[in-house]
């Protein structure tokens, strides 16, 4: 798992990107940066099998390499 945190310059909030997001540990992760208000990108090869926030989104990749 990795994350990559930047600072969005038109909404002022922190963007957060998670490698590894389809699985329990990126997710939860995930979840809870995007309940303290971030706005959260997941990326994986695996569908989650929760439900996303509102200030989250998934991206499914073919190959993380």
């Amino acid at each position: 798992m990795m994350v990559v945190t930047r600072s969005s310059k038109v909404s002022g909030r922190e963007v957060h990107l998670i490698t590894g997001g389809g699985g329990f540990a990126g997710f939860w992760l995930g979840k809870r940066l995007a309940g303290n208000g971030h706005h959260v990108i997941l990326v994986d090869i695996a569908t989650p099998k929760w439900t996303l926030e509102d200030n989250m989104e998934f991206k499914q990749v073919n190959s993380l390499l």
